[in-house]
């Protein structure tokens, strides 16, 4: 219906910078472990085989670890930089749309303790359709708005991350005061 920019408030700027910051400390936990793999993989091959084909297998072998390391590494770097980008321009998309549908996504999982002691574990995440892109919002969202309603997005313009979501009603409410 309508789209707009405006700047992020410090709020939403601190949730890019967590997320940014999350994002950097697995990037670093999964290139660390897959180096660690590689190092295993090629002290296995040399000790097991200390003649040349040994190390050149292990040598090989260890190579693999060390491409996924890269590719996670090229991944996460994108984001991270994509994030630092939007926390320095500070700019955001605001855009107004009804919302289209909403559901609840229930996931059971059983977590077996021994054989006569089950636990049934449940999930419930929750959903709002609106443009036809499914967001997912927190449960208190998700009960306070409507099919129907019309609700204002917040969305950070360069990665597209769902910031937050307010009813057009607050909105006008907040506006009388």
């Amino acid at each position: 219906m309508s789209d707009r920019t405006e700047q992020l408030t410090q709020q939403e700027i601190e949730q890019l910078k967590s997320e940014r910051t999350s994002s950097m400390v697995l990037m670093t936990f999964v290139i660390l472990v897959l180096c660690l793999v590689a190092i295993g993989v090629f002290i296995f091959f040399y000790l097991n085989y200390p003649n040349l084909s040994g190390f050149a297998v292990g040598g090989f072998l260890a190579l693999i670890p060390l491409f996924i390391a890269y590719i996670v590494y090229h991944s996460a770097s994108t984001k991270i930089e994509t994030l630092n980008e939007e926390i320095y321009k500070g700019v955001k998309n605001v855009s107004v749309h009804p919302i289209e549908k909403r559901f609840i996504d229930i996931k059971e999982r059983v977590k077996n303790r021994g054989r006569l002691n089950q636990e049934v574990i449940m999930s419930y995440d929750f959903y709002l359709i609106v443009k036809g892109e499914k967001i997912a919002v927190s449960e208190d969202d998700y009960y306070k708005h409507t099919e129907g309603q019309l609700v204002e997005i917040h969305k950070a313009k360069l990665s597209g991350k769902f910031l937050s979501i307010n009813a057009l009603t607050q909105i006008a409410d907040k506006e009388q005061r």
